[in-house]
């Protein structure tokens, strides 16, 4: 309906607001603005919507930035896990947030897991470099 894409275009301009917030070092104030719209956007999506998926992450960015490496985690974890229901397994869109929990799981000593997670950004990558390569080449 007309209103729930109002209010999705709403949560996703807050989103940005959010984020400009973090870029001027505004953590706290970031934080909690993105915890509003992921409350927000769960009442109104489903639980596998992308929206939720990139709000979530965002969150899992600010507690990076503040040095909550396990919370960071818990919040990239679950971002993954919801983009993973909604997109293909070769979306191009994963790479970032499998790249997220590789990153924090590195930080936080647990390396044969960031590889793994790394490594399943990198099969996509080399899947999308292959298959543009395959359309030039036509």
């Amino acid at each position: 309906s007309a209103q729930s894409q109002n209010s999705l275009l709403k949560a996703e301009v807050n989103s940005l607001k959010a984020r400009i917030q973090l870029e001027n070092g505004n953590d706290n104030s970031a934080l909690n603005q993105l915890e509003q719209i992921l409350e927000n956007k769960r009442s109104r999506l489903p639980s596998n919507h992308p929206s939720l998926g990139g709000t979530t992450n965002d969150i899992g960015t600010v507690h990076e930035k503040l040095g909550n490496y396990t919370k960071a985690l818990e919040f990239f974890e679950k971002a993954l896990s919801i983009v993973e229901k909604s997109l293909p397994s070769n979306h191009l869109d994963l790479v970032d947030y499998y790249i997220n929990v590789g990153r924090t799981l590195d930080k936080l000593g647990q390396y044969e897991r960031a590889l793994d997670n790394f490594r399943l950004a990198l099969k996509i990558l080399e899947q999308d470099e292959r298959e543009n390569t395959d359309r030039i080449e036509v």
